[in-house]
């Protein structure tokens, strides 16, 4: 029984993929079409064993699609936003804490006996720098040098690996401007001669502020580095290292493991934070 495809690209390629296929002499039923909007309906029809799309054909992706996608099902409500609710400022909900979290933390902790000390820093990157330099003291104190430096990206981290290996972790808040700004702040500070792990985000869209695959290579230029994340030639959409992205750096960190150092004590994470 043949496999059923459906390719969706432009004409262009979608001649060179059929030719491919062609070629290769499996056994595969085909649909080609070249339109986003076209190739969700006949998904939904055909329901094919495999989808090769272009991510970048226009009607792949963005509220159109959703809309076109609502309508097919019948629905009456699929906007992303509420006309009775307008936007409103306020917090950001994915990064610090509830208000009063912290006053409901400090009364706990005079309950049942213990100190208790507030960090608070302007944004997450600052944090990120406060973890990366609380770790190098751990190594300092253990009398070695750190094995090199772990830079994560998003939900994109892995602290038991960076543990196991010595490594320095360097977390960033996404694959944005913003956060490769902050690693080439963070550069002069990584230790000399050792590899750095880069573990780009898989995000399968192109924000405003998404960094270019050039830039951060630029950013690395001179290290050496190891890409553990979405692949150049798909970033920022990589399905396999979305995945897969921890094999690699597991295994080097298995192959490179090196005892614990010691535990950070509390007045000295204070210092180095600046309070």
């Amino acid at each position: 029984m043949p496999t059923r495809v459906l390719l969706c690209d432009t004409a262009d390629g979608l001649a060179q993929l059929q030719y491919s296929l062609l070629k290769s002499g499996a056994g595969l039923e085909m649909e080609v079409v070249t339109d986003g909007f076209r190739a969700v309906e006949v998904a939904a029809r055909t329901q094919p064993s495999i989808v090769v799309a272009e991510i970048g054909l226009e009607g792949l992706a963005g509220s159109d699609l959703i809309r076109a996608a609502g309508r097919r099902e019948g629905l009456t409500e699929f906007d992303w936003r509420l006309p009775d609710y307008p936007l409103e400022r306020g917090p950001e909900s994915e990064w610090g804490s509830e208000p009063g979290l912290a006053e409901a933390l400090e009364a706990f902790a005079t309950r049942e006996g213990c100190r208790f000390i507030r960090i608070r820093l302007p944004d997450p990157h600052a944090f990120a720098r406060l973890a990366f330099r609380a770790i190098g003291r751990q190594w300092e104190a253990a009398g070695r040098a750190p094995a090199g430096v772990l830079v994560e990206m998003f939900t994109q981290f892995d602290a038991t690996a960076a543990r196991r290996a010595g490594l320095l972790p360097l977390w960033l808040v996404f694959n944005t401007a913003d956060a490769l700004a902050f690693l080439r702040a963070m550069r002069p500070e990584f230790p000399a001669g050792r590899p750095v792990f880069f573990s780009p985000l898989a995000t399968f869209s192109r924000t405003p502020d998404l960094a270019p695959w050039p830039e951060w290579e630029a950013a690395l230029a001179g290290l050496d580095w190891r890409n553990v994340g979405a692949r150049a030639s798909h970033y920022p959409a990589d399905a396999r290292a979305l995945v897969h992205w921890a094999a690699p750096l597991r295994r080097w960190a298995d192959a490179h493991a090196v005892p614990a150092p010691p535990r950070l004590v509390v007045d000295e994470l204070v210092r180095l934070a600046g309070f």
